[in-house]
């Protein structure tokens, strides 16, 4: 990263149908993440961007489309799958990494929620 202002982290595990253990998808994709950020930190990057996915905001799967920064899906909810899980908690441990940040030299980041990508 030596050199670089941004960081594009746009990586995240993914299969085709739910795995045995959904921790063989969810362990690398928070611990990728965060490995990410503390490089990034390390490194003097000055931005993140996030690629998240729209899966991390749908709350309970409600019906309701009233989405903003705060909404969260719930993990413990019946319908949540690994890839969900994954890529909800990824993102609330980046967020919980930038806004733990102490002094000036504060790592920026801005997420993006896609829908289904093809």
């Amino acid at each position: 990263m030596a050199g670089c202002d941004y960081l594009l982290h746009v990586a995240s595990p993914y299969v085709g149908q739910e795995p045995k253990d959904e921790n063989d998808l969810i362990k690398p994709a928070v611990e990728g993440t965060l490995r990410a950020l503390k490089a990034a930190k390390q490194a003097g990057i000055k931005r993140v961007v996030l690629t998240s996915s729209m899966v991390a905001m749908l709350g309970d799967a409600n019906g309701s489309l009233d989405l903003n920064q705060d909404s969260w899906t719930n993990v413990k909810a019946k319908h949540a799958t690994a890839y969900l899980k994954s890529k909800t908690l990824a993102e609330k441990s980046a967020w919980d990494f930038i806004n733990s940040q102490q002094g000036e030299d504060r790592l920026e980041m801005v997420v993006v929620n896609p829908g289904p990508v093809f």
